[in-house]
């Protein structure tokens, strides 16, 4: 799930949400349905491809609008969590990649 436009190529199969309030039930569902997916897809030892068309033939029990909102109210902050948590671990990782070294060969001094 990306949360900025991308692009992909044909060799990724890419749901476009209609709407906004589609989103994280589309993502949720399309976790829950690994072991299909994956039943569904073929390839090499290396990676599994799943066509195209065998991905646009999947049934998915799309719930009314009013409860999809609802979903989607009450699961965007806990999203949003997840996305804020992951900028900050990537910062404090690229922290301690700076400062490490820095402390190993003594270019830095921790008091205590």
């Amino acid at each position: 799930m990306n949360i900025i436009k991308s692009q992909t190529n044909q060799q990724i199969n890419s749901i476009v949400p209609k709407k906004e309030y589609y989103r994280y039930f589309l993502y949720l569902f399309m976790q829950s349905s690994y072991d299909l997916l994956h039943a569904m897809a073929s390839g090499g030892t290396a990676t599994l491809n799943l066509n195209t068309g065998n991905f646009q033939k999947m049934n998915i029990i799309k719930p009314n609008n009013n409860i999809l909102k609802d979903f989607h109210n009450l699961v965007e902050p806990k999203f949003n969590k997840i996305f804020a948590n992951q900028q900050q671990i990537k910062t404090l990782e690229n922290m301690r990649n700076i400062l490490l070294p820095k402390l190993m060969n003594g270019e830095v001094r921790v008091k205590l």
